[in-house]
């Protein structure tokens, strides 16, 4: 569990999750530099509505990966960022909040599935992803 305004820096460092899920329930948090690792467990990653969660770590892993929240029918769960390209095996399940991806490998290499929970204008759930812009075009 992350507090309020936490950030964890793990440079160097893997920090292992044996079991039970990241989540962060106050405030803006971030996991920076190193290795977030699962191993054979699903990845489970979720925020509170109305906070913001950051993984610039690799995170790694071999049973997927789980995005959700504590939303409600009525309001959606947090923002999760994952700008970094991860090595998650398996289906993502997206249950609810904001996902915002910086690398077409943030997520895992199975399936994509937005569940019929999180695929309603009420739970808000929006996905975003981020690429390089273009080198502009050069006239010979």
């Amino acid at each position: 569990m992350l507090g309020a305004g936490l950030t964890v820096t793990e440079a160097g460092y893997t920090l292992t999750v044996q079991s039970g899920t990241v989540f962060n329930a106050a405030g803006t948090s971030t996991i920076t530099a190193g290795v977030l690792a699962f191993g054979s467990r699903e990845a489970i990653l979720s925020t509170a509505t109305g906070q913001t969660t950051t993984i610039n770590s690799v995170v790694t892993g071999g049973g997927g990966l789980t995005i959700t929240g504590t939303g409600s029918a009525t309001t959606a769960g947090g923002t999760l960022a994952l700008p970094a390209a991860n090595s998650i095996a398996g289906q993502t399940f997206i249950d609810q909040g904001t996902v915002n991806l910086g690398s077409a490998v943030s997520i895992s290499t199975g399936a994509l599935t937005i569940t019929s929970s999180a695929n309603t204008a009420a739970n808000g759930t929006i996905l975003q992803a981020t690429r390089a812009s273009p080198s502009p075009r050069r006239s010979p």
